[in-house]
């Protein structure tokens, strides 16, 4: 009977002493979910100064460490509901709060009262993405059909981000839109952004899209010129990108309806 306490009380002194000590590498996904909001956050310092250029590479950096963390996290097997709690706050900051702010001070905001009550909009249909899918985390639902898994309900908030500045960014690319800078159709058209992502609407997760290796070779090929393209001109393949995403939303909806027809 000694014996055993002994045991079980060394037992005990071990997992306690565990829980004292947390991996370095651990805190590596909460670390890059910590820079993507201060990227966010700076996005608004540089739009104070009118660096629209700045302002907007800002939540594309901001994008891009929001993509890594919850990959990071997974393959490190440090996932936690505190690491998702962050998540969601970095996102509303930077996809939410940064991009409405950062319209409002381009162009919003020489539509008065309606202007301002655009950019809340915006950011109230965030606000309610975000807790609907923390609430769909806590319940653990999960797709009843792998297929399922292929699709996001609406508009995931980073790509929301980018959409909503897309008419700073063609601005900036110089191509000439008639009309694109004129406050009413910006109003509308940041109505139509927050209601894609709080809708239910399906649309193309691209983690979950997988091509045949026959066509690897290609597509390889292809992101390649891509990035090549990306680099030497951002402001133009930057919106081209956006507008072929924002086309495929009718192409998700007719592949959604089908998989689900043929179940």
């Amino acid at each position: 009977m000694i014996n055993k306490n002994f045991l079980l009380r060394k037992k005990f002194l071990s997992r306690l002493k565990k829980k004292k000590h947390i991996s370095i590498i651990s805190l590596l996904p909460n670390a890059i979910t910590l820079t993507a909001l201060c990227c966010g956050i700076t996005s608004l310092r540089f739009a104070l100064m009118e660096k629209w250029e700045l302002a907007v590479l800002a939540i594309f950096f901001a994008a891009f460490f929001d993509l890594i963390d919850g990959a990071l996290a997974r393959l490190l097997k440090v996932t936690s509901e505190f690491g998702a709690q962050l998540d969601s706050l970095s996102d509303l900051t930077s996809f939410g709060i940064a991009p409405g702010f950062i319209m409002y001070l381009w162009d919003l905001k020489y539509c008065g009262f309606f202007g301002w009550i655009s950019v809340i909009f915006y950011i109230l249909c965030i606000v309610i993405r975000l807790a609907r899918f923390n609430a769909s985390s806590i319940t653990l639902t999960i797709p009843k059909y792998d297929w399922q898994k292929m699709f996001f309900q609406g508009i995931p908030s980073p790509a929301a981000g980018a959409l909503l500045m897309l008419p700073l960014i063609i601005e900036l690319s110089d191509i000439q839109i008639r009309n694109i800078s004129s406050s009413p159709y910006i109003i509308l058209y940041t109505a139509i952004i927050g209601i894609l992502s709080v809708s239910t609407i399906p649309t193309f997760s691209l983690k979950k899209i997988y091509v045949l290796k026959k066509y690897l070779s290609v597509i390889m090929v292809g992101l390649g010129c891509t990035m090549i393209l990306l680099i030497s001109y951002p402001w133009i393949v930057i919106p081209l990108i956006l507008i072929c995403y924002f086309l495929s939303i009718p192409v998700s909806i007719y592949k959604y309806r089908k998989c689900k027809n043929s179940e």
